[in-house]
């Protein structure tokens, strides 16, 4: 309908019912307290969200998406649900419970730090989304998945980077501190930076590797098929 909605109170307010049950013109914000999400797909796939320092968006029970994501709060994830993104936003909050924070479309900005410490939580990049980490902010998930393009401007700590599909870039001109980084399927890694991953950088054959002047990688294996 017409109009939006914001959540105020520390309280919790839980929605529940059919795909799409809130539809509305203008932004949801969330100011204070719980906002959860009861089913999938509650929230219409054109909703714009806005989660303040103070509020928390609440994935109890079913996947979500939403058109653009904004804020500084928290996002729970509860139980393997995922929150998908399809127009970007700029969003620097906490990320908790297991699941996936999927950018799928737009510029998706981080200028301050987002954080996941779950290891079954993953940060993916679509391949219609640009996420652009600035200077001085930092992406923390266990594990990230670009199928889009990433730029690191500023840090990234992730336990594996992937990078993957025709297009996909990630572009390196700050830091990636990492596990394993994983280049296939005609992915594009660009080091302008550092890349410090303690166990391997391996690119598959049809993948390229860009080392420009100036960057740096530090690895125990280094593996170009």
């Amino acid at each position: 309908g017409t109009g939006g909605f914001t959540k105020i109170g520390s309280g919790t307010l839980t929605l529940n019912g059919v795909a799409g049950s809130v539809d509305l013109d203008s932004k949801i914000i969330i100011d204070n307290g719980i906002l959860a999400l009861d089913g999938a797909y509650i929230l219409a796939n054109t909703s714009d969200v806005l989660i303040n320092n103070n509020g928390t968006m609440q994935l109890i029970n079913g996947d979500q998406e939403i058109d653009a994501l904004e804020g500084t709060g928290l996002i729970d994830l509860g139980t393997a649900n995922k929150l998908v993104v399809n127009e970007g936003g700029n969003f620097s909050g906490r990320v908790i419970g297991t699941g996936t924070l999927d950018i799928v479309n737009g510029d998706f900005q981080i200028d301050d730090d987002i954080t996941s410490d779950n290891e079954d939580t993953s940060f993916n990049v679509g391949s219609g989304a640009t996420t652009t980490i600035t200077q001085d902010s930092t992406l923390t998930f266990p594990t990230v998945d670009v199928q889009g393009t990433l730029n690191v401007d500023g840090t990234t700590q992730a336990s594996t980077v992937t990078v993957q599909g025709s297009g996909a870039q990630l572009n390196v001109n700050g830091t990636v501190n990492t596990s394993t980084v994983t280049v296939q399927d005609a992915g594009t890694l660009n080091v302008g930076g550092t890349i410090d991953a303690s166990n391997s950088v391996i690119v598959y054959e049809g993948a390229t590797l860009h080392l420009e002047n100036g960057g740096n990688i530090e690895t125990d294996t280094a593996s170009i098929y």
